[in-house]
């Protein structure tokens, strides 16, 4: 069986890592959405109920930039939270928590801008845009079933 859990509690879990001493809002958005993505094409469903929308500097998760955008840089000493995110693999599966790693894994060591240049180069992203411009504001969400398509393709 297959859960669901909070995003937040995920951005935590990637926050309180250590792996990534200066995380910056960018990046954590792009290593949350990938999560979802892979997430979508192994186990066909999200594994948190955020959407996305095609933000200028690529997919962004309202619920966790209204969460976090008072803090310049994201690190594990974001007190009382140290221990949120810590139950992760209780409430998953272990192929779940093992998605999550292997994402973290493959993106992980990617900078911020590498991770937007990498959205901005990819299907779901563009197609949300539609017709906005570069510049512009736009809070279209990207379509879950492109996701899943787009990135379905990669390992096919």
């Amino acid at each position: 069986m297959h859960n669901k859990i909070d995003s937040t509690e995920l951005a935590y879990y990637i926050i309180n890592s250590k792996k990534y001493p200066n995380l910056s809002h960018l990046k954590l958005q792009k290593l949350l959405y990938y999560i979802q993505s892979w997430h979508l094409v192994f186990f066909d469903k999200k594994i948190f109920d955020d959407s996305f929308q095609a933000w200028v500097h690529g997919p962004v998760s309202r619920k966790i930039y209204d969460t976090f955008k008072d803090e310049s840089i994201l690190h594990n000493e974001l007190s009382p939270n140290l221990l949120k995110g810590n139950n992760l693999k209780s409430i998953l599966s272990d192929e779940q928590f093992q998605l999550i790693n292997d994402v973290l894994d493959e993106y992980g060591d990617k900078t911020p801008y590498h991770l937007e240049c990498l959205t901005h180069e990819e299907k779901p992203w563009k197609e949300a845009r539609g017709n906005c411009s570069l510049n512009e504001k736009c809070t279209n969400i990207i379509n879950e079933d492109t996701i899943k398509e787009y990135y379905t393709t990669l390992i096919a």
